[in-house]
């Protein structure tokens, strides 16, 4: 049940990281505050889940593409570049990948020897 919560929680956290720079009239791989971002929240998802790191930056990127489909078809309608922008989503939640396997080796390493 704690997992299926931590991968929503992912997604949305992947959501409002979309729409935060989506605010800000830029993308997020158009600044470099975007993979840092990225980087931060997979972190913070990979120090609380330490067992699913790749779960949390996948659900990261789902929530990524699930907004930027909403905003593309907001305002601009159907795009045949829709799919390709969705495959550039996958190197940038890279440093979510990067965020997560670094908080979960830090949660582990933290915890006493038979916990781990």
């Amino acid at each position: 049940m704690v997992t299926k919560l931590m991968f929503i929680a992912s997604m949305i956290a992947g959501v409002a990281v979309w729409d935060l720079f989506h605010a800000l009239n830029t993308e997020p791989w158009d600044t470099p505050f975007g993979p840092a971002a990225l980087l931060g929240v997979g972190f913070v998802f990979g120090y609380t889940g330490r067992r699913h790191p790749i779960l949390w930056s996948l659900g990261i990127l789902l929530g990524q593409a699930i907004a930027g489909m909403a905003i593309a078809m907001a305002s601009r309608g159907p795009n045949l570049f829709l799919p390709l922008g969705l495959l550039f989503l996958v190197p940038l939640t890279l440093p979510a990948l990067i965020g997560a396997l670094a908080g979960a080796g830090l949660a582990k390493r933290s915890l006493p020897a038979g916990e781990q």
